[in-house]
């Protein structure tokens, strides 16, 4: 697995190109990806959202590059890290619960023990 700058940048400096480079850019982006060649980075998935938006204002978008935009911006949205559901959760779900405080045989924890020992000193 690589990392995404070299990706990030083709991306964004396929802003200023025709529609069809950038479709084909952001293709390739997210195939990569999807083939785990590249890291899913929040800044790989914010470069394919800005490409994915500039294709979609210009004036002379035609119907089928709109429903491409909606595909890829699918795409997108599985891998993208800022999302929810999409984010590593940490499931403690193996290291065991704290326990209580353990007590002594009048039936304080040692720590409430302690300090009031560290009060009577003083």
């Amino acid at each position: 697995m690589i990392g995404a700058s070299s990706t990030i940048f083709a991306l964004k400096a396929s802003l200023s190109e025709s529609i069809e480079v950038r479709l084909v850019r952001v293709k390739k982006a997210l195939t990569a990806v999807e083939q785990r060649e590249v890291k899913p980075v929040d800044k790989l998935a914010r470069a394919i959202i800005s490409v994915l938006k500039s294709i979609r204002r210009d004036p002379s978008v035609t119907s089928e590059q709109v429903a491409l935009v909606a595909d890829y911006r699918a795409r997108c949205d599985r891998f993208d890290p800022r999302k929810p559901e999409n984010r590593v959760t940490n499931d403690d779900t193996d290291d065991p619960k704290p326990s209580s405080p353990t007590l002594d045989s009048d039936g304080k924890s040692y720590a409430q023990k302690f300090f009031e020992e560290l009060e009577a000193r003083s």
